[in-house]
């Protein structure tokens, strides 16, 4: 589990710090200020590489590098490990080396560390399998850093040479429903747990695409009828991906866990950027909290799950109203500053009660929910009603009239206005 981490002089903030919750950490900010990479440095401080270092086949999870290359920059961060340990951890950017250095040995063991990218990819540290050293008396091989999958193989598999490291979506589907053995029984709770609000998503029989293709592809049930897979939205195919990674992330520690004869991980740090990437209005006001309660749920309430989450949904923000807890969870917050310098901090959650006031609140900082031209419509009826503003009736009536078409007769602006136009005499 993560605690703090600090920076200097890496990333796009020179310097940032911060604490973290023991649950949920939830990050909100404009596009462009540090979210993702912030999430990138969350999952180097627990594994010490970088996800694109692992697999060159990611668009992003690039390493790291300094703003100013002539300046110091550093990552650190303190941990609690799986024996209850609070560590320190200092890493320094090597110019002469062009890379990050720091304590030789082994990551620190803080159990199963988790990251969703928003693009798709995947990545799993797992103690059981990537906690490992050499023997001091034996010809021990390193094990791998980590498991990165691209969003490709994360369908398709990833071998390694003549190994298979990861079967993929298709095949591991087909053959946990064949099975119908725990990893069914979990993937088939966690698509229950993070389904839509309206229908819940379910495994059917599984069909072929065409007369051409020999595979026999898993499908989806539908209000509609059973869909393939790879013909699902863009929605439905982002959470079948998260469910079936974090059914493989469990099922594959569990194994390795009971090869190795040691226990299984007692904390989980699950990442996860964009969280309402894809979904519809309805599902990202459900989504994150059934993220949380999935996770825990699979884990069981003996462990210790951390989430470290980024959002820019007002949804999501008003769904977390219900189980924002101030003692487990806390909200941090990216802004731009004056003199284009980027500003990080936490934020006190309060409830908002709509979307419509969190899109106006501190985590997306919007004048107004409404459409540009409605808002600034709005905005010079209102410098016109101004007493000396000097706007003569005529120019008044004809923004009251252009108002008219542009917002509902109901909206409550608009029978204000109303009202103070009738008052002073503009319109009957």
């Amino acid at each position: 589990m993560l605690n703090s981490l600090e920076t200097t002089n890496v990333g796009p903030i020179k310097r940032l710090s911060v604490s973290f919750a023991k649950r949920l950490n939830v990050l909100t900010g404009d596009n462009g200020l540090g979210k993702t990479f912030f999430l990138d440095t969350v999952w180097y401080a627990m594994t010490r590489k970088w996800p694109a270092e692992i697999n060159q086949n990611l668009f992003s999870g690039l390493v790291g590098r300094p703003q100013d290359p002539t300046s110091e920059s550093f990552i650190r961060f303190n941990l609690t490990t799986e024996h209850d340990n609070h560590v320190d951890y200092k890493a320094s950017f090597d110019r002469a080396e062009q890379g990050w250095v720091g304590q030789v040995g082994r990551p620190y063991n803080a159990g199963l560390v988790i990251y969703a990218l928003a693009d798709g990819s995947f990545c799993v540290w797992d103690p059981a399998r990537n906690y490992w050293k050499k023997g001091a008396t034996a010809d021990i091989q390193e094990r791998r850093p980590a498991f990165v999958f691209s969003s490709r193989e994360i369908w398709e598999g990833q071998k390694d040479g003549d190994k298979s490291v990861c079967n993929g979506l298709l095949a591991d589907m087909l053959k946990w429903q064949d099975q119908k053995g725990s990893e069914f029984r979990i993937l088939e709770n966690l698509l229950v747990n993070l389904s839509p609000p309206d229908f819940s998503l379910k495994i059917s029989t599984p069909t072929r695409l065409s007369v051409d293709d020999v595979r026999d592809i898993p499908t989806i049930a539908m209000p509609y009828g059973n869909v393939p897979v790879l013909h699902a939205s863009a929605g439905i195919r982002r959470i079948l991906a998260l469910a079936y990674c974090l059914t493989w992330a469990y099922s594959e520690h569990r194994k390795a866990s009971q090869i190795r004869g040691v226990p299984t991980a007692s904390q989980v740090t699950f990442l996860m950027d964009e969280v309402e990437a894809h979904l519809h209005p309805r599902w990202q006001k459900k989504v994150l909290n059934s993220i949380l309660a999935a996770i825990g749920e699979m884990y069981g309430e003996g462990a210790d799950v951390q989430v470290i989450a980024s959002t820019h949904s007002a949804l999501v923000m008003t769904s977390l109203e219900d189980t924002f807890d101030k003692s487990l969870d806390k909200w941090f917050d990216f802004d731009s500053v004056d003199g284009g310098a980027i500003s990080f901090e936490e934020r006190s959650f309060e409830k908002m009660g709509s979307s419509d006031s969190w899109l106006t609140s501190e985590a997306f900082d919007l004048a107004s929910p409404r459409s540009p031209e409605s808002e600034a419509l709005l905005k010079e009826m209102n410098d016109a009603l101004r007493e000396n503003s000097g706007a003569t009736p005529e120019r008044i009536r004809g923004l009251y009239d252009k108002l008219l078409q542009k917002l509902s007769p109901l909206d409550e602006d608009l029978f204000v206005i109303r009202h103070i136009c009738k008052k002073k005499g503009f319109i009957e």
